[in-house]
């Protein structure tokens, strides 16, 4: 793993892997005689979030509010539909159903909700196509958009 030493203080040092998108702090000691990084340093840095990420966690989460399906008068709502193959189904081998995501408009500023509050949407979806997985017929489909995150 090729990594730059951008800042460096007696005990530890501050990090580029351009590579990943990572810029961190760790202690000198990782650092192997030979300059490169030693195991326990590459697995901080896999561990670490990427620019984006940190950059997300900070300002929020881009929602384009204009395509929401619902809107009431506390939240924005969007619409996820899904549909999969059920072998045990009676009608037509298929299990239709459609799950609204909401965002409460108080958590919303400049257009943007928090990162913790649009990772639990994704991570509900990821959970419901997990779920149905090995059975998907059409997958889900859906619009919320966030720069990497999408559904």
């Amino acid at each position: 793993m090729k990594f730059e030493i951008l800042k460096e203080t007696e005990k530890a040092v501050f990090i580029k892997v351009a590579e990943e998108d990572k810029e961190l702090w760790i202690p000198k000691s990782l650092i192997k005689k030979d300059g490169t990084l030693s195991r326990k340093a590459e697995d901080i840095v896999a561990a670490e979030d990427t620019n984006e990420v940190k950059k997300m966690k900070k300002e929020g989460v881009f929602v384009d509010f204009s395509k929401a399906d619902v809107e009431t008068e506390k939240a924005y709502g969007f619409n996820v539909d899904f549909i999969y193959k059920n072998p045990t189904s009676d009608k037509d081998g298929e299990v239709r159903f459609t799950k609204t995501f909401y965002f409460a408009k108080s958590q919303i500023k400049d257009g943007k909700v928090p990162y913790w509050m649009h990772k639990n949407a994704v991570m509900d979806v990821y959970l419901i196509e997990k779920k149905y997985s090995g059975s998907c017929l059409d997958g889900y489909r859906g619009h919320i958009e966030a720069g990497a995150i999408n559904f």
